[in-house]
C-alpha cells in the first residue's frame, strides 16, 4: 500500500463516519429524553459527578440515586459526560425531573401502546436548558464515540483486505454495516457507555488485528494497550477483548521469532499490557476494597432486579437468541418499539448467507484460494474477539433476564468485517454473477448494503420510533369525520367528554392491526390524569384488542389537555388470533383513575351508561368457510340468500335431548335487514310440536351485517320436549323479519316455493 493511495481510500472511512454522526445527530435531538434503555441511570451517574459526589457505590444511596445496575460500571464515559456538562445549571436529579408513566411497557415490543418511559412537555424543547440540555450534550459525546466505532470498523477490515488494498469495497461494507446499523445509530443518539465501548473496542480490534498481520512498533504497542484499557475503563465487557489481544501479540511473535528475542519481546508485552493495567487496574482495586472482588459483578448481581432466581442450562439460551439477533439491528425505546417484520427476515438471510460465505472462506483456506498467514492470523483474532464477546452475552443471559443486541457492541468491529468477508466470499461463488466482473460485484454490494442501511435508518427514526411519541393530534369540530355517529358522553364526575370513535376499516379477520380513533375533549381544565381503556369487543363481549394508558397511547395525560380542543387519539389494536368468528367488534373507550374501575358516562339526554360502543365492524374468518353439510339444501330466500344446507344428527334422537342444527348460508346480495331464524318441528299430521326462533349466531352476527360472496356457518340449539311421543318428525328453518313478522320467500333450487317459506331440513327419528 503506498503512502499516497492511503488518504484517497481513507476518504471512504471519513464520508461514512461523517454521515453515521449525522444521523446518530439526528436521533439524539428528535427522540424525548431518557426514552432509551437506562438512560436515566447514565444521566444519573454523569449527575452525580458533576454534584461532586464521586464515583457511586452500589448498596449505598448514591449507588440507589444512580439505579439498578448502572453504579457498577467504570466511569470514563460519565467522566468525559461530566467534563463537559458540569457547567450546565438547573440540571436536577432524575428523580426530581421524571413524570413516570404508570403503565409503560418496558420489554414489550407487541404492546399497543405506552412506549414511554415518561411524559414529555415543552420543558423539553429546544433551546435545551439544566436537563434536557446535559442530556444532549451526552447524546452528542455518545453519537462522536460512535463515528469511533465506524473508524475502527474500517480499519479491521482494511488489514484483512490482502491485495485489495487501494479498492476497499471490503472496508467500505463492514463500515456500512457498523455506521448504518439502525440500532447502532440509536446508541449514538443515546446516553449510554455503550457508545464507548464500541469505540474503544472497535480500536482495540483494529489495533490487534494490524498486530497479527504486519506487526506494530512499540509506540503501536502502547496505542493498542492504551485502546483496550479505555474499552475496559468504559465497560466491563470490554475486558472481554484482552484474549483476543494477547492471541495477536503470540501470533505476531511466532512468526518473527527470528527477529525477536526474550528481552525485545518482554518489553513489547509491557508496552501493550501496561497501559492496561496502568488505566484501568486501579478500578479493580476500589472493586476489591469496596465488595471484595475484582469485578463488582456479585455486588451489581445483588442490586439489579432482571436476575434470573437460578441461572439458566447453556442450551436454554438458544431460544434468547431470536431476541439478541433482532435487537442487534432494530429494538428501540426500553426494547418495545420493533420494526415491520419483514425488516427482520432481511437481516435474518443476510446473517446466515454471510455465515454460508464464511464457511465458504474458511474451506478455502485449504485450496488455491488461500490467503496468505498474515491474514489468516488478522482473521482469526477479529473471529475471536466476536466468539469472545458472543460467548459471554452467552453467559449473561444465562444469568440475567434480558437479551440484548447492544451487548454485542464491543465487537461490531468484528461482527460487521465478518459479515462482509462472507457476503463477499458468496458473492464470488453464485453463478448469477459470473459474467459480472468480481470487483464490480463487490463494489455493488458494499454501496448496496449502505444505502440499503441508511434507508432502513431513516425509515427507522420515521417511521417506527417518533410515531410511538407523539400525542394525539388537535382538531376543530369541522374537521371530525362526517360519518362519525356522535355520542358527546361525558365521563361522570369530569369535564372530560367522549365525542365519539372509529373503526377505520370496514371488516376484520383474526391477526389483522386494526386502525381506530377516539374523540376526547375537556371542556375546562382536567385535574386528574386520568386512564383511558379503548378496547375491541367480540363474541359474547369477549375483549379481542385494547390497550389502557393515558390517552395518545400513553404520552397524553388529561392535565396536559387544552380546554375546548378536540383530540383525536389513534390506536392500532392487534386483533387476538384466537378471536372467534363471525361476529360483530365493538369499539367501546372510556376513562377511569388508576387500579380502579370505569367512571360511569352520563349522555346529553341525562341517561347514564356503564358502556358505550362507538363503532362495529364484521369479524370475518381468515380462512375459507367449509360449505360442506349433512343434509344439501340449495335453497334460495328472497334475492339476498342461499341456504346451502344443514348438518344435524343423521340417525334417531331421544326426547329431551338438544339437537345442534347448524345451518350454512352463502350471500348473494346485501342483506337490508336483520333477519331472524325459526326452526320447527312438525309431526306427521302437521302439528307443530317444538320450535327455536332466534337471530343468527345468537345475534352475535345479524345479517345485516353480511357481505355478498360470503359463508357463514350458523349453529342454533333446538331442544326436543322430553315428552314428545316416538316416532317421525319433520324439521323445517327459514327466516323472517322481526319488525313485521314477516317470512323471507323461500324456494328450491328449480325455484318452486316452499309451502308457508318453510324450507324442510330433515326428517327425524325420535325415541
Amino acid at each position: 500500500m503506498s503512502a499516497e493511495r492511503l488518504p484517497a481510500s481513507w476518504r471512504w472511512a471519513v464520508g461514512i463516519a461523517a454521515l453515521y454522526l449525522a444521523l446518530a445527530i439526528l436521533y439524539g435531538v428528535t427522540i424525548p429524553i431518557f426514552e432509551t434503555p437506562d438512560e436515566n441511570g447514565h444521566y444519573a451517574y454523569i449527575h452525580e459527578l458533576t454534584e461532586g459526589r464521586g464515583l457511586p457505590i452500589q448498596g449505598t444511596p448514591s449507588g440507589e440515586r444512580v439505579t439498578g445496575y448502572v453504579a457498577s460500571h467504570p466511569p470514563l464515559y460519565y467522566a468525559l459526560c461530566a467534563a463537559l456538562t458540569f457547567w450546565v445549571p438547573d440540571d436536577v436529579d432524575f428523580w426530581d425531573w421524571a413524570w413516570r408513566n404508570p403503565l409503560h411497557a418496558n420489554g414489550f415490543p407487541g404492546s399497543v401502546g405506552n412506549k414511554n418511559f415518561l411524559i414529555h412537555t415543552d420543558a423539553e424543547a429546544f433551546p435545551w436548558r439544566g436537563t434536557p440540555l446535559t442530556v444532549h450534550i451526552a447524546r452528542m459525546v455518545s453519537a462522536l464515540l460512535g463515528a469511533v466505532a465506524v473508524i475502527g470498523t474500517y480499519g479491521t477490515a482494511w488489514e484483512l483486505a490482502g491485495n485489495h488494498k487501494g479498492r476497499p469495497y471490503l472496508a467500505l461494507g463492514a463500515a456500512a454495516l457498523t455506521a448504518f446499523n439502525p440500532m447502532f445509530v440509536f446508541t449514538g443518539g443515546r446516553v449510554s457507555n455503550d457508545a464507548a465501548v464500541a469505540a474503544f473496542g472497535s480500536l482495540t480490534i483494529w489495533g490487534a488485528t494490524r498486530l497479527a498481520v504486519r506487526g506494530l512498533s512499540r509506540r503501536g504497542l502502547i496505542l493498542l494497550g492504551i485502546a483496550q484499557g479505555l474499552a475496559v475503563l468504559s465497560k466491563l465487557s470490554g475486558l472481554t477483548l484482552l484474549p483476543a489481544v494477547a492471541l495477536a501479540f503470540l501470533l505476531h511473535a511466532t512468526r518473527n521469532t527470528q527477529h525477536a528475542n526474550r528481552p525485545s519481546l518482554a518489553l513489547d508485552a509491557l508496552a501493550l499490557f501496561g497501559p492496561v493495567v496502568l488505566l484501568c487496574g486501579w478500578w479493580f482495586v476500589r472493586n476489591l476494597f469496596l465488595y471484595g472482588e475484582l469485578m463488582g459483578v456479585n455486588a451489581w448481581l445483588s442490586h439489579t432486579k432482571t436476575v434470573r432466581p437460578e441461572p439458566i442450562g447453556v442450551l436454554e439460551v438458544i431460544p434468547q437468541l431470536e431476541g439478541l439477533e433482532m435487537s442487534y439491528w432494530a429494538m428501540f425505546g426500553w426494547f418495545n418499539i420493533p420494526v415491520a417484520p419483514w425488516m427482520y427476515r432481511a437481516w435474518w438471510l443476510l446473517v446466515r448467507l454471510s455465515v454460508v460465505g464464511l464457511t465458504v472462506l474458511l474451506a478455502d483456506q485449504w485450496t488455491r484460494w488461500r490467503w496468505p498467514r498474515s491474514a489468516q492470523a488478522g482473521l482469526a483474532v477479529v473471529a475471536t474477539s466476536f466468539l469472545l464477546v458472543f460467548g459471554s452475552v452467552w453467559r449473561f443471559i444465562m444469568i440475567v433476564l434480558g437479551a440484548q443486541g447492544r451487548y454485542l457492541f464491543p465487537a461490531i468491529a468484528a461482527a460487521s468485517t465478518l459479515m462482509m468477508l462472507g457476503l463477499a466470499r458468496l458473492l464470488g461463488r453464485l453463478t448469477l454473477f459470473q459474467g459480472t466482473p468480481r470487483e464490480t460485484g463487490r463494489w455493488t454490494l458494499a454501496l448496496g448494503l449502505g444505502a440499503a442501511h441508511v434507508a432502513a435508518t431513516i425509515a427507522s427514526l420515521f417511521l417506527f420510533i417518533l410515531p410511538a411519541y407523539a400525542p394525539p393530534r388537535p382538531i376543530t369540530e369541522a374537521s371530525l369525520p362526517a360519518d362519525l355517529t356522535r355520542f358527546d358522553a361525558t365521563v361522570k364526575g369530569t369535564s372530560i367528554q367522549i365525542l365519539g370513535g372509529r373503526i377505520e376499516v370496514e371488516e376484520a379477520r383474526p391477526g389483522d392491526a386494526v386502525p381506530v380513533s377516539i374523540y376526547w375533549r375537556a371542556l375546562a381544565p382536567p385535574e386528574e390524569d386520568y386512564v383511558a381503556h379503548v378496547r375491541l369487543l367480540g363474541w359474547e363481549w369477549e375483549r379481542v384488542a385494547g390497550t389502557d394508558g393515558y390517552p395518545g397511547r400513553g404520552t397524553f395525560p388529561p392535565t396536559l389537555w387544552e380546554p375546548g380542543v378536540i383530540y383525536e387519539d389513534r390506536y392500532l389494536l392487534p386483533i387476538a388470533p384466537w378471536a372467534k368468528t363471525p361476529t360483530l367488534i365493538r369499539l367501546e373507550a372510556g376513562l377511569r383513575r388508576l387500579e380502579e374501575s370505569p367512571l360511569p358516562l352520563m349522555l346529553p339526554s341525562g341517561e347514564e351508561v356503564g358502556t358505550l360502543f362507538l363503532d362495529a365492524v364484521p369479524l370475518r374468518s381468515a380462512q375459507p368457510v367449509p360449505t360442506e353439510t349433512s343434509h344439501p339444501i340449495g335453497a334460495r330466500l328472497g334475492d339476498a340468500l342461499t341456504l346451502i344446507g344443514a348438518d344435524l344428527p343423521t340417525g334417531s334422537v331421544q326426547a329431551g335431548q338438544t339437537l345442534t342444527v347448524t345451518l350454512v348460508w352463502r350471500v348473494e346480495e346485501k342483506v337490508e335487514a336483520d333477519y331472524t331464524v325459526f326452526i320447527h318441528l312438525f309431526d306427521a299430521q302437521g302439528t307443530l310440536v317444538a320450535q327455536a326462533d332466534s337471530p343468527p349466531l345468537d345475534g352475535a352476527y345479524p345479517t345485516g351485517w353480511w357481505a355478498p360472496g360470503e359463508v357463514v356457518r350458523d349453529p342454533h340449539p333446538f331442544p326436543i320436549p322430553a315428552d314428545l311421543p316416538s316416532g317421525r318428525y319433520t324439521l323445517y328453518a327459514g327466516l323472517y323479519d322481526p319488525t313485521t313478522m314477516a317470512r323471507i320467500p323461500a324456494t328450491d333450487a328449480q325455484g318452486a316455493p316452499f309451502a308457508n317459506d318453510a324450507i324442510p331440513l330433515a326428517s327425524l327419528e325420535v325415541r
